[in-house]
């Protein structure tokens, strides 16, 4: 329970964050607790609130993966008055971390709570080779996937922490030459396993021509993008993700907006 006070300080937060970086719509949650674990279950939470309230018969949404992401998803209250939708994958499936938190799982279990279709990548997010990525790209049933990927009304994302900690690491798909490459750019941050700077702009990497999956360009053409992301670690590549406009809703933590708005 908030008290009004408490309330109006959130308000006040989303209203300034919204100015300051140019957003469509902002949701900050409050946290009892500042471990990762607390800041993803509630923001989580009020991801589910927010895309429940947007949701409409026919929508094509386009679905990332990630911890937080399946915390919203498993939230979402079951609605088979919802028809028609369109549930379409941004990238390819990650090895190494938990199936839980796919693309393409999180997308199933969308699909299990309102009446859709599923569009599916049937890959691993990174291939071995620019011309194995060149094949699949050929291939009709992947390029027919990343077409749709590309036009979605609203695509739910999370942001990726700096490499050192981020969830991208336990995919193996970075070695240490990768690694190097990343903190020389300054990565701060990925969406969809494309890495940006403090900035906002891309980072030029050997790996992004192996990445099956939207670009951070396709990103920014996207009607509706929602960030679903909190906690301590992430204030930087969540500047960077806003700096870079490839956010246009933000559902975020009260430490994370404080530090935005250069308040903590």
């Amino acid at each position: 329970d908030v008290c009004s006070s408490d309330l109006g300080n959130l308000l006040d937060l989303e209203v300034q964050l919204k100015k300051r970086y140019d957003l469509e719509d902002v949701r900050v949650v409050d946290c009892v607790k500042h471990d990762d674990r607390e800041v993803a279950k509630e923001v989580g939470k009020a991801a589910a609130v927010y895309f429940e309230r947007i949701l409409k018969d026919g929508m094509k949404i386009g679905v990332a993966w990630g911890k937080t992401l399946e915390v919203m998803v498993e939230n979402l209250k079951e609605n088979k008055s919802i028809k028609d939708l369109q549930i379409v994958t941004l990238l390819g499936g990650a090895g190494g971390i938990s199936s839980q938190v796919h693309a393409n799982i999180l997308s199933q279990e969308i699909l299990n709570k309102y009446d859709g279709k599923g569009y599916f990548l049937y890959a691993p997010t990174v291939v071995d080779s620019k011309e194995l990525l060149e094949a699949l790209i050929a291939n009709t049933e992947t390029s027919k996937v990343l077409e749709l990927a590309k036009n979605v009304d609203v695509a739910l994302v999370g942001i990726g922490g700096p490499i050192e900690v981020s969830t991208v690491l336990e995919t193996g798909y970075f070695n240490e030459k990768q690694i190097e490459a990343l903190k020389k750019c300054g990565a701060v941050g990925d969406i969809c396993s494309r890495f940006f700077d403090e900035d906002g702009k891309a980072c030029n990497l050997d790996i992004n021509e192996r990445i099956v999956g939207i670009t951070l360009d396709d990103l920014k053409k996207i009607k509706k993008v929602i960030a679903i992301a909190g906690g301590k670690n992430k204030v930087k590549s969540i500047r960077g993700a806003l700096n870079g406009r490839y956010v246009d809703v933000l559902i975020t933590d009260r430490y994370v907006a404080e530090c935005l708005l250069g308040r903590a």
